[in-house]
């Protein structure tokens, strides 16, 4: 399998509250606005918003919203649920332009996914995007990274100096996810 690298995005960052923010006029009633004011302690999203733009709330702390919006979503909120297959669809679009533009949409490739999002190994979104990317590259195998950003940094390094197989395999032995105790 050849591997193609796709980053779906290490963050939700604050236009998730922005955005839902703009649209909640447009939108189904959803637990999503419930949720997020609970998460931040506050009586409305409105005053979240407003924690945040008057410098009540730090602004790091939007991307906490991220695994709200999850979990909102495993819940089944249609608004939720709405937010994530979009997200789904972004990260298959990537892959797929990708993929087309080295000409493997018909080829057995592995299709790596990593950013934080990704990486925190949310069902409703994998699954989305393995269904998707089956329907453009019927042939490729998503994997969800399970090392570091970093290690891919150090093992183009190790190609570059020609350090050679058992230094990359240290390496990766050295950042290995360890089974659970």
């Amino acid at each position: 399998m050849k591997p193609t690298v796709v980053d779906g995005g290490s963050t939700y960052t604050p236009e998730l509250v922005d955005g839902f923010a703009r649209s909640r006029d447009t939108l189904p009633v959803s637990q999503l606005v419930t949720a997020l004011a609970a998460h931040y302690g506050k009586s409305g999203l409105k005053a979240v918003i407003q924690a945040f733009h008057f410098g009540e709330l730090p602004s790091e702390r939007q991307l906490e919203a991220g695994p709200v919006l999850f979990e909102v979503a495993a819940a089944g909120d249609s608004v939720a649920l709405g937010i994530v297959q979009q997200q789904a669809e972004e990260i298959v679009a990537m892959a797929s332009s990708a993929l087309r533009r080295l000409d493997l949409l018909g080829e057995c490739v592995t299709v790596v996914l990593g950013g934080g999002v990704l990486t925190a190994g949310h069902s409703v979104l994998l699954d989305r995007v393995s269904r998707l990317l089956a329907e453009v590259a019927p042939q490729a195998v998503p994997r969800v990274v399970d090392v570091p950003p970093v290690v891919g940094a150090a093992l183009l390094g190790l190609d570059r100096t020609a350090a050679g197989t058992a230094a990359q395999e240290r390496l990766r032995a050295a950042f290995a996810p360890q089974p659970a105790a």
